[in-house]
This record gives structure tokens, sequence and C-alpha cells, in this order.
């Protein structure tokens, strides 16, 4: 073989190689190949009432780059889903998916999956590319509460809690006007002689999202207390986070 005839064999190949590689370059896919990742579970009600024939969606939810502060966050979808008969659903998207959520939180968004059904978060804050099976998630807003407060003051203090019963004609329940004649709706109590409230009552949740970086519970709710309904206007918003599954819980408050 001549030595032209080589190096015009070689530069065929080389040729050929070069467009070869260039035409796929953009078709090609680091991730086509990894694994998948599945989330399942049961999106329900309460617990006897699935919630059937809902549209869900799961997203990625990341900080945009350059970061400039956490409320620039963007989303990727990554599946839908329609739940069966039993509220089933089950996503399935490739480990890692070009962006990677973090596990942690931002001032009032944070990076991670979260699911939608219909216009509501369902959940939020998960960590990504981890499986995630048999997660039961409950979308009602109402509990069942057993709220216990310790007054350090006198008798005949009155007491308001912003978590009123969802009964408007239990003896808890109260409606009163600010000043500016916003109307509050609350739970009010008067202590008793020994200065201690236990009432056992119905109420509603704020907010029924879970989030996955407290193993899957129910995100924090505000609470707002105070003796005396002035008090309560100017009282801060504390956090308290339901430990009931999924409608029930005890709730102790002292004052002193």
């Amino acid at each position: 073989m001549s030595k032209v005839f080589r190096y015009s064999l070689f530069g065929v190949i080389a040729f050929v190689l070069s467009f070869y590689f260039s035409s796929c370059e953009d078709e090609f896919n680091e991730f086509e190949f990894a694994n998948d990742i599945v989330v399942s579970g049961n999106l329900m009600f309460d617990g006897d009432s699935a919630i059937a024939n809902q549209r869900v969606i799961l997203t990625l939810d990341y900080l945009r780059n350059p970061v400039m502060n956490a409320a620039f966050l963007d989303q990727i979808i990554l599946d839908k889903d329609t739940t069966d008969e039993n509220g089933f659903f089950s996503f399935t998207y490739k480990q890692n998916n070009k962006i990677v959520g973090s596990d942690t939180y931002g001032n009032s968004e944070s990076e991670g999956l979260r699911m939608r059904a219909g216009n509501n978060t369902s959940f939020s804050c998960f960590p990504s590319n981890r499986n995630l099976s048999e997660l039961e998630i409950y979308t009602t807003q109402e509990m069942d509460l057993s709220l216990s407060i310790n007054l350090g003051l006198v008798d005949m203090d009155t007491v308001f809690l912003n978590y009123p019963p969802l009964d408007t004609l239990h003896p808890n329940y109260i409606e009163r006007l600010d000043s500016d004649g916003f109307r509050h709706v609350l739970f009010y109590a008067l202590s008793s002689p020994n200065k201690t409230i236990i009432a056992s009552y119905s109420t509603q949740l704020k907010n029924a999202r879970y989030e996955g970086l407290s193993s899957e519970r129910r995100g924090f709710e505000s609470i707002k207390y105070a003796i005396g309904f002035d008090a309560y206007l100017n009282a801060q918003v504390r956090s308290w986070r339901p430990e009931g599954k999924p409608f029930t819980d005890q709730l102790e408050i002292s004052i002193n």
C-alpha cells in the first residue's frame, strides 16, 4: 500500500468519524441510561376515602443559577399520573435528571420533589433521586384536637386561640371584630378555678401539605394564642406540627 493511499484512507476514516460524532452530539443524552426512580403511594381524603381519578403531577423544584434568593425557584415536570379507584399513583423519572433538588429548606420555598393534585400541593420538599413507595398522603384539613391550656395567671382570664371549633354552636366558638373591622374566628375559653382549660373538639388545619424532610409528616402549622383579645391581636405566631396520623392530635399550651 503506497504512502499516499494510506494517508488518503486515514483522511477518509477521520472525516467519517468526525461527521458521525458531530451529528450525534446533539442527540446524546448522558442521562438516557440512568436508573429509573419510582415515587408511588395513595392519595386519600381521610382514613376511609381514597381520591380516585385525580390528575397528579410530580415536579422538581430547584434554584435558578445564579441564585438570587430563595424565591427564585424553577420547576421541571418529572411525570404525570391519574389516581386509580384506590387513590394509587406512581411516578417514574430518570435518576439525576440533569438538575438535582437539594434536601434543604429556603426561607419560604424549598428545593426537592413536589406533588400537585389539582391546584393544591399535596407534598413538597421530598428528596429527589430516591425511590419512595407506599406513601400515604391525606388531603383533609379537618382533625380532632385535644387541647390543654395551663394558665399561670388568675381565675376568669380569657384565652383566645386561632384554631376554632368547626361546629359554630360549640361553647368555645367565638367571632370577634378588631378595631379595623376585620373578623376573627377563634377558640375562646374562660379559665377555671384550677387555672386549666381542657377541651376536645374538631377543628381545621391551615395547611394539609406533607414535607419530606420531616419523615413525610404534615408541615408546620401557625398557631397564635394569648390571654385577652387585645393581647391575641399583638401576639406572635408560633409553629406547631400536628402529630396525629392523619386526623388527631394532642396540643398542650402553657401560658405563664
